[in-house]
């Protein structure tokens, strides 16, 4: 009795896991598919940036430094700092994200999506991707 009761709770649990694991891909999806409504095209990256996080010092020099291939940012920031970024960073394109609805306005931590052939995986280590991934088209090109 114990070792069917076991197996039942494994088995919601597995339940549980995956409905979670399906229910996060289509959040990055429909995410991906709002970023590209309103920029009316498919991007290939998008990162997602706060403006009080520790790491935007650090993303703001890689990103005005090299130029990333089809590349939008998302930033929860101020008019006056995407502006600001937008002159500094030069062809990126910027929204805000006032700017979009949905399942933004929840995010607060810096994660990235990148596309991978119909779906987007969202990456959470965003500085070690740029700078490590060969996803990533890099050009050394100043703005």
């Amino acid at each position: 009795m114990i070792t069917i009761l076991n197996s039942l709770i494994f088995i919601l649990a597995a339940i549980k896991i995956i409905h979670e694991k399906l229910n996060s891909q289509k959040v990055i999806n429909d995410m991906a598919h709002e970023v590209n409504q309103h920029t009316q095209s498919v991007n290939d990256f998008i990162l997602v940036i706060n403006d009080v996080s520790h790491e935007l010092e650090p993303m703001d020099m890689v990103l005005r430094d090299h130029k990333i291939m089809n590349l939008i940012v998302i930033m929860d920031a101020p008019r006056w700092m995407l502006k600001i970024k937008e002159k500094k960073w030069g062809r990126i394109t910027i929204l805000g994200k006032d700017q979009l609805l949905g399942n933004f306005s929840m995010q607060k931590e810096n994660f990235i999506l990148y596309r991978k052939k119909k779906n987007y995986k969202r990456i959470d280590e965003v500085l070690e991707f740029i700078n490590h991934s060969k996803k990533i088209r890099i050009t050394d090109e100043g703005p």
